[in-house]
C-alpha cells in the first residue's frame, strides 16, 4: 500500500481473534486466613498478614518503612505504588496485631528504617516475600505465590459489597477497568457455589 501497487488493505477485512483474559487465581478466604494464622516467625507472619490484609503488590511491601504505619485514627499503611504514586490503605486489626509482633523484636526502630528486614539489618527483597508465601503454602499443601493474595483481597471484598471504586483506590489502579476483573471472578465463584449445592441437593 505504502508503495502504491495495491490501493486497499488485502487484510481490512479479516477480524483478528481477541486475546482471551484469563481470570485471576484467588484462594478462598479461609485459606488465606490460615497462611497468615500459622506462620510462627513474627516477620513472615507480618508480610503475610500485610499481603492478604491490604491486597500490597510484593514490590510496595518491599518498599514499606517503618514510618509508613499511620494510626492516627484507623490504622492504615502508605504505600508507594507504580509510578511512584502514594495511596492509603487502611489495616484490619489482625494485620496490625501481627505488624506490632514483629516490631516489639525490632526495639528502637526508627520510622525511616524498613518496615521488614532480612539478618544484617538491610532491607528485605522480593525474594524473601516469595519464600515466606511458597513456605506457607507447602504448610497448607498447595501452591502459593504473593499476587495471588492480592486476588483473594479483591474478590473477598467484591463479595462483601465494597463499592468498585474503592476497591480500585485500595488497590492503587489506574482505572477502574482493571478492577472490574474481580466482578468476573465473584461472578465464576458464585457459579461454582451453585453448581456445588445443586450436586449436594441431587446426591
Amino acid at each position: 500500500m505504502k508503495r502504491g501497487h495495491v490501493k486497499a488493505n488485502p487484510l481490512a477485512e479479516i477480524e483478528i481473534p481477541r486475546r482471551e483474559k484469563h481470570l485471576p487465581t484467588v484462594v478462598s478466604w479461609s485459606v488465606a486466613e490460615e497462611a497468615v494464622a500459622g506462620e510462627s516467625r513474627p516477620r513472615n507472619r507480618a508480610i503475610l498478614a500485610v499481603l492478604v490484609g491490604s491486597g500490597l503488590r510484593r514490590g510496595e511491601v518491599v518498599r514499606l518503612d517503618v514510618g509508613s504505619l499511620q494510626r492516627e485514627g484507623d490504622v492504615a499503611l502508605r504505600v508507594r505504588g507504580k509510578g511512584n504514586k502514594e495511596r492509603v490503605v487502611g489495616l484490619p486489626r489482625q494485620a496490625v496485631e501481627a505488624i506490632d509482633a514483629y516490631l516489639a523484636t525490632r526495639s528502637g526502630a526508627k520510622p525511616e528504617e524498613p518496615m521488614f528486614l532480612v539478618s544484617g539489618g538491610r532491607r528485605i527483597t522480593a525474594k524473601v516475600i516469595t519464600k515466606a508465601v511458597a513456605r506457607a503454602g507447602r504448610r497448607l499443601g498447595t501452591h502459593l505465590h504473593p499476587h495471588l493474595f492480592r486476588h483473594t483481597y479483591a474478590t473477598r471484598l467484591h463479595e462483601l459489597g465494597v463499592d468498585l471504586l474503592v476497591i480500585q483506590g485500595l488497590l492503587g489502579h489506574e482505572s477502574v477497568a482493571t478492577t472490574e476483573i474481580y466482578t468476573r471472578v465473584s461472578a465464576a465463584r458464585q457459579r461454582q457455589a451453585i453448581q456445588a449445592l445443586e450436586g449436594g441437593i441431587r446426591a
